[in-house]
């Protein structure tokens, strides 16, 4: 079988394929396979995030972060940086010690990246 494409159609083709990392054979198989089932269409979107999403999970072997729980009028946000006080309490002054040279080297870092793209900035 051929087809007569346009070059454009064929450079879009050709390009969705090496953008996909698989073949144009490989492209054309997976869309128009016989006894392909055509997506229906989304009527909840939650519902279709959490399908897609426990699909994901039984595949992925990395442990779900436990939820947590939030207190009445407190934000999910609130509640992560009460729970991060909470474990910073429980911290030996030996972790703490290594926890803020760690964001000293990050800052550091952040600053010799600020410089360098400040110096590249201003020479060109």
């Amino acid at each position: 079988m051929s087809l007569d494409l346009s070059p454009e159609l064929e450079s879009a083709v050709r390009e969705r394929a090496a953008a996909e990392g698989v073949s144009v054979n490989d492209l054309l198989e997976r869309t128009f396979a016989i006894g392909r089932q055509e997506t229906p269409p989304v009527h909840n979107p939650r519902a279709h995030v959490q399908s897609l999403l426990d699909k994901w999970r039984a595949t992925d072997s990395t442990p779900a972060m436990p939820t947590i729980l939030t207190r009445p009028s407190e934000t999910p946000t609130q509640a992560l940086f009460r729970r991060w006080n909470e474990e910073d309490k429980l911290m030996t002054d030996e972790q703490k010690d290594e926890e803020d040279k760690l964001w000293e080297d990050i800052e550091k870092g952040l600053k010799e990246n600020r410089l360098t793209f400040d110096r590249r900035r201003h020479a060109s």
